[in-house]
């Protein structure tokens, strides 16, 4: 039996994508917990009539406070892993879980299993509004890497120990400041093959990214470009 929840934070502008998502994940595993951040009432109660567990927040919490919430239910309900997801990421097959939890289980100095990439773009920004929070990052722009929010594989363990997601205003960080936080006291980020997630600012040719044995994407953006990639994906492995 699976020892993960999966959490996913929406609101009321990604609804449709959150329950497209929450379809998918529902062929891998029901240990699902969705913060409702004002989404439309009609996408809650479908969630709910999926089976979802749902939180409803009375005010737009953002990302990091949300997905908070869940990761507090994850180390309560005595989960060994939480799986952060957004609702515009895309599964391409149903043994992610599996592999997941197996590389976690093998490698028990992992943190945070995902999508692996080097934020130097965004580090004098990050540095700027850690700076006013008292906090200093230690790495320097060449080895400053950290695991894309879009899907993130954590151990509750390590979670509990190191801290939850810094509850920044801005809604793209915090990602990056929990990989630096668990990086800085001695754990491991590590890559999941198949697992291909970009910021949203550089979400650009989506073919040129997919390849044969893609097993997760961010971000889709919509409901259209998802029916899209995944024929193209098709595609690919029909060949």
């Amino acid at each position: 039996m699976s020892k993960t929840l999966v959490v996913m934070c929406a609101h009321f502008t990604n609804g449709a994508l959150a329950l497209d998502c929450i379809k998918d994940i529902l062929k891998t595993t029901k240990n699902i917990f969705l913060i409702s951040n004002n989404m439309h009432t009609d996408d809650s109660r479908a969630a709910e009539e999926m089976g979802v567990r749902v939180f409803h927040a009375e005010d737009n919490l953002g990302p990091s406070r949300g997905c908070n919430i869940g990761f507090r239910a994850a180390i309560k309900g005595e989960y060994n892993y939480v799986c952060k997801i957004d609702p515009d990421t895309v599964f391409f097959s149903n043994d992610w879980l599996e592999e997941s939890e197996k590389i976690m289980n093998k490698n028990p100095g992992t943190g945070i299993l995902g999508n692996v990439r080097n934020c130097y773009s965004i580090f004098d920004k990050l540095n700027s509004i850690m700076d006013k929070m008292g906090k200093k990052l230690l790495f320097n722009k060449r080895n400053f890497n950290h695991v894309q929010g879009g899907f993130q594989f954590i151990r509750c363990s390590a979670l509990q120990l190191e801290g939850l997601y810094s509850e920044f205003d801005e809604p793209v960080f915090e990602d990056v400041e929990l990989s630096w936080r668990f990086l800085h006291n001695g754990w491991d980020i590590n890559n999941l093959d198949g697992c291909i997630c970009f910021a949203a600012e550089d979400y650009i040719n989506l073919e040129r990214h997919i390849i044969k044995n893609t097993k997760i994407y961010h971000p889709i953006k919509s409901l259209s470009i998802k029916k899209k990639i995944k024929e193209y994906w098709n595609s690919l492995n029909c060949r």
